[in-house]
């Protein structure tokens, strides 16, 4: 079981509140090679045209969203098998961020020289198993290096095992676990505490434990 807490909000709408945790990884960049791509897949830094083309896609966010970020000067990158979007990457230089509805974002954390956030790596779900998430983040490490960035760090749902066991089997190590609230405009960020993020680190090591990481991603 989770040992962080869980916060709930009643008696709004959805999209009138939000409440969300995430683990934050971080990890050194070390100088990496390109991977090497199979026959029909591709990857290309993001423009307004894959925008739209990725926002088209069924599980795809808003438009808008995408945008924001783009407007923002957050890089992505998206790898395509034959010429259709599968998989996608974000990249912030400046700040850990979400998008929280009203087209508004929360803020959690403000980025040092040389540090990256990478975030928001989706596969759509007829590609996932294919083992894309980590061709696409040898990739998305390639291209950083090249821009001296010597730090990146990630945000993780805890729910989400297959992020998790991509970003633990890849160096990245837990430094926190942020909580992000939002009630119409008024937003809170609130770190997690020595002892709970010390319960948090038991929790991963018996996940690590379980051998979920030697399942396929």
């Amino acid at each position: 079981k989770f040992p962080g807490r869980v916060f709930r909000i009643f008696k709004l709408q959805r999209q009138e509140k939000i409440c969300s945790h995430f683990l934050m990884f971080a990890c050194d960049l070390d100088i990496i090679s390109q991977p090497l791509l199979p026959a029909g897949v591709q990857i290309a830094r993001v423009d307004n045209e894959i925008v739209k083309q990725i926002a088209a896609r069924n599980g795809a966010f808003d438009l808008s969203i995408y945008q924001n970020h783009l407007e923002s000067n957050d890089l992505c990158y998206c790898l395509s098998v034959n010429g259709k979007p599968a998989s996608y990457n974000w990249i912030s230089f400046s700040e850990c961020s979400i998008y929280t509805g009203f087209e508004s974002k929360i803020c959690f954390k403000k980025l040092g020289n040389n540090e990256a956030y990478i975030h928001a790596l989706y596969t759509f779900s007829e590609y996932r198993s294919w083992g894309l998430a980590r061709l696409l983040k040898q990739f998305v490490y390639h291209e950083l290096a090249k821009l001296i960035t010597r730090r990146i760090c990630t945000g993780i749902h805890h729910k989400n095992l297959v992020s998790l066991k991509i970003h633990m089997s890849s160096g990245f190590s837990l430094y926190g676990l942020c909580y992000n609230y939002r009630l119409m405009s008024w937003t809170q960020t609130i770190w997690a505490n020595y002892r709970e993020l010390k319960n948090i680190e038991y929790w991963l090591k018996d996940f690590k434990a379980a051998g979920f990481l030697e399942q396929r991603d």
